[in-house]
């Protein structure tokens, strides 16, 4: 379980990197606000996919790693540009605003959906394994936050250019991630005999 949700909460801890680059001098305060926003939706989305269930989470599935991809390739972009204007504000700036964390929050915990869909298929409650999603994204995005405002201080405009890159290079990632996953569970279906897949 420890590895799963480590795994599960990468995005969440590169995302937490880049805000951090941004932010570069990090305080305790914004390190645990990031680290709240990305722990509290990492906690609560496995509760949501529990409860609705494989139905709805089958339509979810088609759109999320899309949905990750375009907010971390705005998010990438929009922090190359600000980084290459030497910018201080903008998407990626020191705004812990619901407006700036609220999309960013969502899209990296929404792979932990299908992790709640998995318990109410094996009839685990969803507890133990949200708590655990919750706490690992916590303390992750904080040790991102540090990680990033560290080589921000040190690297400036070049951290911000290399920090847009890798959102972006997350953002194609999830999607062939995802896509690969969608292929792979296609061919098993069809080798049950399944049709339409």
């Amino acid at each position: 379980m420890v590895a799963m949700s480590i795994g599960i909460c990468m995005d969440a801890m590169i995302v937490s990197m880049c805000k951090g680059l941004a932010l570069k001098d990090i305080t305790i305060r914004s390190a645990v606000i990031v680290g709240l926003w990305f722990g509290i939706f990492h906690g609560i989305m496995p509760v949501i996919g529990y409860l609705i269930g494989e139905e709805i989470y089958d339509f979810i599935s088609k759109i999320d790693r899309w949905i990750l991809f375009a907010v971390l390739c705005y998010i990438g972009i929009m922090l190359i540009k600000e980084a290459a204007r030497g910018e201080d504000e903008g998407v990626m700036s020191s705004s812990l605003s619901v407006e700036t964390m609220l999309p960013m929050a969502i899209a990296v915990s929404l792979d932990a959906l299908a992790v709640g869909v998995s318990f109410s298929a094996s009839g685990d409650g969803p507890v133990s394994g949200p708590l655990m999603l919750g706490v690992t994204a916590f303390a992750m995005s904080v040790i991102g936050m540090f990680i990033g405002g560290r080589f921000g201080m040190r690297f400036g405009r070049i951290a911000g250019i290399v920090g847009g890159i890798m959102l972006i290079a997350l953002g194609i990632f999830s999607v062939i991630q995802g896509e690969m996953m969608v292929h792979r569970s296609g061919k098993r279906l069809r080798s049950k005999g399944f049709k339409g897949f």
